[in-house]
């Protein structure tokens, strides 16, 4: 379990690009590749960042900064309880407990073998809804990233096709480049993913989301400095989302992360979002 000086993580963070995550190349099951040598090197990439995944469980206190285009920006402080099953499948919740205004709001991941089902509870609506694929690209608690986004964070995307692009170098480290294209019964934002994975530590270190051939829509990036080694797990603590659309950002740090975590499967129910205490 690490603790970090708060503090001094947010005073010494500044804005960065071209660094850690894994996202598109990181989804926790295979997905279909174009045949040859492009499915094998996307499948090898793959499986080279899922070993960057906990284990069995985690658990991470968490703060989204989204800033709009005029500067102004918004703090939102939260928990995020993570699973994995004896059967492979994750299970993955995250409760807000500050602003006020979005005390109690929450969303749960329940990953299967052909989907991922998505509930969130909102305070202003009392009730808990499910997540359907029409409403995937809607923003996740005011932030820039949307429920799509944050289900491809946490290693559950599912469906579609990938295939290993030439290798390249990024602020001078050599990356391997895997695009993913999502499956159109998904209800992906999205035409494809491109993922640039840092060959020496296997951490992606750049995602571009492209909603077609020529419109880049959101880079989401990753502190390569701030990945935190536990346990042979490498996880950033320092990510970054823009919107290159809306002109807006939203940073996501990990202030504290606790791995093989002590983590009951009642926290992963459509009932207990609605309740679930997170101090």
């Amino acid at each position: 379990m690490i603790r970090l000086n708060w503090r001094w993580f947010r005073s010494s963070f500044a804005l960065f690009a071209g660094v850690g995550l894994a996202f598109a190349a990181g989804e926790s099951r295979a997905v279909d590749a174009v045949p040859g040598d492009n499915a094998a090197g996307a499948e090898a990439v793959r499986e080279c960042v899922q070993k960057n995944f906990p284990v069995d469980s985690s658990i991470q206190r968490v703060q989204f900064r989204p800033t709009d285009r005029l500067g102004q920006a918004r703090t939102i402080q939260g928990k995020l309880w993570w699973k994995r099953g004896e059967d492979g499948n994750s299970k993955a919740l995250i409760k807000i407990f500050e602003p006020a205004d979005l005390k109690g709001a929450g969303l749960l991941l329940i990953e299967k073998d052909s989907r991922t089902d998505m509930f969130v509870y909102l305070p202003d609506l009392r009730k808990v809804k499910r997540v359907t694929s029409h409403m995937m690209a809607g923003s996740l608690f005011g932030s820039d990233f949307t429920y799509e986004d944050f289900t491809r964070i946490q290693g559950m995307a599912v469906g579609g096709r990938s295939e290993k692009l030439d290798d390249a170098t990024l602020d001078d480290v050599a990356v391997d480049v895997v695009a993913h294209y999502p499956a159109e019964d998904v209800g992906s934002a999205y035409q494809r993913v491109v993922s640039y994975v840092e060959k020496e530590r296997c951490i992606p270190l750049k995602s571009e989301m492209w909603e077609s051939d020529t419109r880049l829509r959101k880079v989401l990036t990753a502190d390569r400095d701030s990945v935190h080694e536990e346990k042979g797990v490498r996880i950033p603590l320092k990510l970054r989302m823009e919107d290159k659309k809306d002109q807006t950002a939203t940073d996501l740090l990990i202030e504290d992360i606790e791995l093989g975590a002590d983590v009951s499967n009642r926290l992963f129910t459509s009932s207990s979002l609605e309740r679930t205490q997170v101090r």
